[in-house]
């Protein structure tokens, strides 16, 4: 069993699942996954629809902590696009276990978005490791540029990098 996040400051987050016009996003902010889980469990007896729950974008929870992206969540819901938000500088995220979840158990067609190019992240846009496991990634150009997505009905792309 993973160890889970029990952080008071962590647990106090709010997290968001965004539905509009065709287009879901789940903003996990910090939540821990004892609570997100049994969240997206009631959401999909509620709309009568089994797990994993299919979204379009995930903002993984905790920036990839391996205590917030346990393998119960990845069996709670899948996205298409992932979206990895830190440069690693204070704890090292995303964990590399965290990752591996996703790749391995986040759907069939996903995609791993990330907004900072940093040691913690540049190993996961490996090309070798993306046609061994059957995912994709998009890295900044650089340590300035930016990694935009854009979110419209019937589907969602790459927009303009800076």
């Amino acid at each position: 069993m993973t160890p889970t996040d029990h952080a008071p400051a962590n647990g106090s987050s709010i997290t968001i699942l965004l539905e509009h016009q065709g287009v879901s996003v789940l903003l996990g902010a910090d939540a821990h996954p004892t609570v997100l889980v049994p969240a997206l469990k009631a959401l999909a007896e509620d709309r009568k629809v089994p797990l994993p729950l299919q979204l379009d974008v995930f903002k993984l929870s905790h920036h990839g902590s391996r205590a917030n992206i346990t393998v119960d969540l990845m069996q709670a819901v899948q996205a298409q696009h992932y979206i990895v938000s830190t440069n690693g500088a204070i704890f090292g995220h995303p964990n590399d276990e965290a990752m591996a979840r996703v790749i391995l158990k986040g759907g069939d067609r996903r995609k791993i978005w990330f907004n900072y190019r940093s040691e913690h992240t540049v190993k996961w846009g490996a090309v070798d490791l993306q046609n061994r496991y059957g995912y994709t990634a998009e890295l900044p150009a650089g340590a300035h540029a930016a990694v935009n997505i854009a979110l419209a009905a019937g589907g969602i792309g790459k927009g303009p990098s800076t």
